[in-house]
C-alpha cells in the first residue's frame, strides 16, 4: 500500500468505530493517508479539535468522518474532494 502525500489522519490506537470508517472511506477512493495517534500530539491536538479521527491535507483541515462521508455522497470524487483538484 502506498502512502498518499501530503495526506495525515489524526486518529487513536484501537477501537474508534469512526477511524474505521474513514480509513475505509480513504482508502475505497484509493487514498492511503500518513497516520499519527492523536495521543502522541496531544497537547497541540486537544487545543484545536476535541474528537478523532481528523483529516489533513497539506496542512489544511478537511474535517472529520462524518464530513469525509458526506463529501463521498455529494461530491463523489474523494481525491478531488482532498486535494481540491478534479481529476
Amino acid at each position: 500500500m502506498k502512502v498518499t502525500p501530503h495526506l495525515t489522519m489524526i486518529t487513536t490506537g484501537q477501537g474508534c468505530p469512526h477511524c474505521v470508517r474513514m480509513e475505509t472511506l480513504l482508502n475505497s477512493g484509493e487514498l492511503y493517508p500518513t497516520k499519527v495517534n492523536a495521543e502522541d500530539i496531544l497537547p497541540l491536538f486537544s487545543k484545536v479539535h476535541s474528537t478523532v479521527p481528523q483529516l489533513y491535507y497539506k496542512g489544511k483541515h478537511l474535517g472529520g468522518a462524518d464530513a469525509l462521508q458526506a463529501a463521498s455522497k455529494t461530491k463523489g470524487d474523494l481525491l478531488e474532494y482532498v486535494t481540491g483538484v478534479p481529476f
